[in-house]
C-alpha cells in the first residue's frame, strides 16, 4: 500500500468509528419529520464538539420552519 493511502486508512480508523456510532444511534432512536429533538441535540453536540457554533434551538421544527420563523 502506498504511504499516502496508509496515513489516511490509519488516521481515518477512528473516525469512521465515531460516524458508525452516530449513524447507530440515529437510527436507534427515530423520530418523526418536522420533530426531530434529540436528533437535532446530537447535531448540535457533535458541532459544538468540532469547534463549531451551537445555533438556535427550535424543537419540532425544522431548519428552513425555524429560519423563516426569525425573518
Amino acid at each position: 500500500m502506498n504511504p499516502l493511502a496508509e496515513a489516511l486508512r490509519n488516521r481515518s480508523g477512528p473516525l469512521l468509528a465515531e460516524l458508525e456510532g452516530i449513524y447507530k444511534d440515529l437510527h436507534q432512536h427515530p423520530e418523526l419529520s418536522m420533530q426531530e429533538v434529540r436528533t437535532g441535540q446530537r447535531g448540535a453536540h457533535h458541532r459544538v464538539a468540532a469547534g463549531g457554533h451551537q445555533g438556535k434551538h427550535h424543537p419540532g421544527r425544522g431548519h428552513d420552519q425555524a429560519e423563516r420563523a426569525h425573518v
